[in-house]
């Protein structure tokens, strides 16, 4: 099971390119089929089903591909694969765009369970961050993390963002004091309001729970 989810993570880091194979590929099934069809009286059958497998099995491949590709990759991995730990020594500009967005390339070191160091990388397009979420923060240089790697294949990794690493813990800190502060200005305009009052005391009790840091408004 480890290649199924070496595939899976290597199409993922090709996305692009995948996505724009499939989408070609698909376009041009039903004009092979006519093109080399050389019987006409086949060629309203073969129309149909190249048409047929164009709709039917090639756009959901490449939606399919295109919005649950990076989750399956990174599930795969996490699925079969061990712990080890990662830094990201710098980032660059890939000169790609996504979703309107500027693709970033990530260069990473991993360290696996054998103390062998694996240079490696991802780019921002893979959501390379286990669990899958809608929005992907990514690790600054110098900042370690967990990487889950896939033993055969340590280049293969994803990053674990619900563990006690020191970027996980950092990322879980930001989340809960963006809601903390968000709480203070409500509080700040409206300080009478019973419901804001005990939704800050969650939080910051949650923000303590954490270990991490909030000025309270107290």
């Amino acid at each position: 099971m480890q290649f199924i989810a070496h595939l899976f993570y290597q199409l993922n880091q090709w996305k692009i390119a995948v996505l724009v194979a499939l989408t070609f590929g698909s376009a041009l099934v039903p004009v092979a089929l006519i093109a080399l069809n050389r019987d006409p009286g086949k060629e309203k059958r073969l129309i149909a089903w190249g048409l047929g497998c164009t709709f039917g099995i090639g756009f959901p491949l490449i939606f399919g591909f295109a919005f649950l590709g990076s989750a399956i990759a990174t599930s795969l991995v996490h699925r079969y694969g061990v712990d080890g730990e990662g830094v990201v020594t710098g980032r660059f500009d890939t000169g790609a765009m996504y979703n309107d967005e500027p693709v970033q390339g990530y260069r990473v070191l991993v360290r696996t369970r054998g103390d062998r160091t694996v240079q490696t990388g991802f780019r921002s397009d893979t959501f390379n961050v286990y669990p899958p979420e809608n929005g992907v923060a990514y690790p600054l240089p110098g900042v370690r993390f967990t990487a889950r790697y896939l033993p055969d294949y340590p280049e293969d990794f994803v990053i674990i963002a619900d563990d006690e690493s020191p970027w996980a813990h950092s990322l879980r800190c930001s989340r809960i004091e963006g809601r903390a502060r968000e709480l203070t200005v409500k509080l700040q305009f409206s300080a009478t309001d019973p419901t804001y009052r005990r939704e800050y005391d969650e939080t910051l009790a949650a923000v303590r729970a954490a270990r991490c840091n909030v000025v309270s408004t107290d």
